[in-house]
Order: structure tokens, then sequence, then C-alpha cells
């Protein structure tokens, strides 16, 4: 969805080669302002060319008395890669430049309503000096940016960064469960301090455990965490009914859950989520490249509806938002805008088209479309019915 900057060359496409007859669609958003009065505003959209006006589109913009609330209920995590970014540009991941460039996609997310994942970390450096756990907040201009913003969810990971990472999966060593606890004390501190513990959440390490030796994994990381805090929130990428009951269950160790979207199809799962609802604790869930119709998902072939109708499953089942691995999965393409299977080598649904690409980088717009190129990202009709679904998630929790 380029930014319309330029007039259309209806004789030629935009590498000089002619055209017989050009059919251009054009995608328009309203955004009405918070202060709007309600009423019915009219306007009208006039067509010209060179052999003067084609036509006109008539507008009544009905404004009703109604505003969606500041604060946002529903977090919607997704990565936006920053050395995606940094090659898709050609800039160094440490330049200014990129630093720059890098603000304008996060500002992108979060008025799309999507809450970047991890990005605090990255203004985090720990060491060990004098066998104890020092963190570091080098850079707070990023935090200030998301408080500015309405980020409505601080997701970190639970592992202290600086020094080598233990899974887990063996028993962890009594260095290594001291200087974890320094650090997630550290960050607890930091966050209560500046008013955004309520939004704070460690991530588990483990991501989708699939063995024995996982599920105790990250039962020894959510007793660290917990020892600390009992309170805080610790997240587990799995369901609260275990794949295989012999591995134990989380319940008692997590208190976040984000969940596939498949176990949504099973009423014994249904169930167990409702369990830990009911106890008070909060599920999420996530869209992943084997969900297949009539589960919706993010691939750029399926129906438009699929990237609204997210929003409609999470309130359907009383979840409190959803999470994605990343916007900008472009490091297996040369060129995302021409090459739209963005996952080469995944043996899940293949040809992946988009998969974990909601965006466009902005430089390559003139390349492909003759309009302006965008400093920043280019957005996709998928990221925009989203957006709409995550508006409208905020509407049926008004009215509830």
């Amino acid at each position: 969805l380029v930014p319309l900057s330029q007039s259309f060359d209806i004789r030629s496409d935009n590498r000089g080669r002619p055209l017989e007859l050009r059919n251009q669609p054009i995608w328009v958003d309203i955004f009405i302002p918070r202060d709007q009065a309600a009423g019915v505003y009219k306007g009208t959209i006039t067509v010209l060319s060179d052999d003067g006006e084609l036509g006109n589109i008539n507008i009544d913009l009905n404004v009703v008395d109604l505003t969606l609330p500041a604060e946002r209920h529903f977090p919607a995590l997704m990565r936006i890669g920053p050395n995606d970014v940094a090659r898709a540009h050609d800039l160094d991941r440490e330049s200014p430049e990129f630093n720059a460039l890098y603000y304008k996609y996060l500002e992108q997310a979060l008025e799309s309503r999507i809450d970047p994942r991890y990005l605090l970390s990255y203004g985090l450096e720990g060491e060990i000096i004098n066998g104890e756990y020092k963190l570091q907040w080098t850079d707070d201009s990023m935090e200030k940016f998301f408080l500015d913003k309405g980020l409505s969810f601080f997701q970190i990971d639970a592992e202290p960064p600086g020094i080598p990472h233990e899974s887990g999966e063996e028993p962890f060593s009594e260095d290594y469960k001291k200087y974890v606890k320094q650090y997630i004390g550290q960050i607890i501190a930091y966050a209560s301090e500046n008013g955004w513990y309520d939004k704070l959440a460690f991530l588990c390490p483990v991501d989708e455990p699939r063995t024995a030796d996982e599920y105790e994994a990250i039962r020894r990381w959510a007793t660290l965490v917990k020892e600390v805090d009992p309170e805080v929130n610790f997240m587990v990428t799995e369901q609260p009914l275990p794949e295989n009951p012999e591995w134990g269950s989380f319940v008692g160790f997590a208190n976040y859950w984000i969940i596939h979207g498949n176990y949504l199809a099973y009423d014994e799962h249904v169930k167990a989520v409702n369990e830990r609802l009911e106890a008070g604790e909060k599920v999420i869930w996530y869209i992943s490249c084997d969900q297949e119709y009539p589960q919706p998902n993010y691939f750029i072939d399926r129906e438009a509806a699929d990237s609204r109708m997210v929003s409609w499953i999470t309130w359907r089942y009383k979840l409190g938002g959803i999470l994605y691995w990343t916007t900008t999965f472009w490091r297996e393409v040369k060129d995302p805008w021409m090459d739209p299977v963005t996952w080469k080598w995944s043996e899940c649904n293949d040809p992946l088209t988009g998969e974990g690409s909601l965006i466009y980088p902005g430089n390559m717009a003139k390349t492909y479309t003759g309009q302006d190129n965008v400093y920043g990202p280019v957005s996709s009709i998928r990221l925009e019915l989203l957006r709409e679904g995550q508006e409208e998630l905020e509407l049926m929790n008004m009215l509830k």
C-alpha cells in the first residue's frame, strides 16, 4: 500500500512498456481526529486525466459520538527485526542513520496497534562485576518512545544478556541461577520505578517445548523468576493442557500462556484455557505457519478477512491478545517486493507467501510503483485489516 505521491501514467507501465488498458486499485483510509464532533461530513474525490475530469466519488461520512480509548487492552506482540531492516535498507545496524529509520518502523507498528516484541532488551547490557550481575540501561530513549506512543506491553527475555546462556535442560549452575535472579530483580525494580511494572512480562527462553526435558527446563526458569517475584508475569509458548501428560504441567509455574491457535479447535483445550482465566491468569494466542483453513492466517493468498477475524477469535475465546513471530522476515529473499515466498526452507505449509512479512521496506517503492520512496516501512492490506480488527476488539470491550 504505497502512499500516492505521483500521477499514474495509464499509457505505459512504470518501466515504460506500453499498455492498452490498465486497472489501478486505490486503497483509502480515513482517519478521524479524536476530538472530531459527531455528525455527517461530506466530501468528493475527483479523478482527473490529461483529457480532463473522468468522474467523481461522493462520500458521506457518518462520525458517531464514540472514541476508542487511548489505552489499549489487547496487546498484539510482533517482532520488528532490526537486522532485516538494516539489510533491506543497506545500513549499518550500529549507525545513527539506521537508528533514525528504525524508529519509523516502530512508529508505524504502534500506529497499527502492534506492540513490538523484545525491543527494550536492546537497551540493556549486563556483565559480572566482582561475582555479581550488574545490569546497565545504556539507552532509555526507546523506553521513553514506547511510553509516549502507548506501548501496551513490555515483553522481555528472562535470560540475562551479556553472559553465556544455560538452557535449563540440565540443572542450572548455582552461579547462573544467582545471576538470573539478580537480573530479574533489577528489571522489576526499574519497571516499578518507571511506571510499567503492570505491563511487564518475562518470556521463557525455551520456545514451543516438545520434549520432557524442555518441559522441565521451563519449570526451572519459572522457579527462578517466581522466587524473585511470585506475582510478575512469566510467559510460556505452550497451552495449559500438556502436550504429553507424562511431562507434567506448567500450572503453578506460568501465569501468562501463549497458545497455538490450532488448540482452540478442541473442547478440552478450551476448557483448560477457561480454567486458567478463571484463576486470574492471562492467555493470548498466536498464529503459526501450520494453521490451515478454517483457521485464519496471514498468508498473502488467503482471504482478506483472515487478518480481521484474528481479533474476533480473540474476543470469542475471551483471550487477552495475540502474538506473531515477526513482521519483517526478509532474510531469505533478495527482494520482498518481487518474491512473496518469504520463508524458503520451511516444510510447514509450503510455499509460504508472506510468512512473517506483514510490511515492506519503503526504499523500493519507486522501483516497482513509480511512486516516491518511503522513509520507513510500507504497509500491507493484511496489516491494515489486522488494525481494523484490533479496533473492533476495543469496541467490543467498550460495549461489554
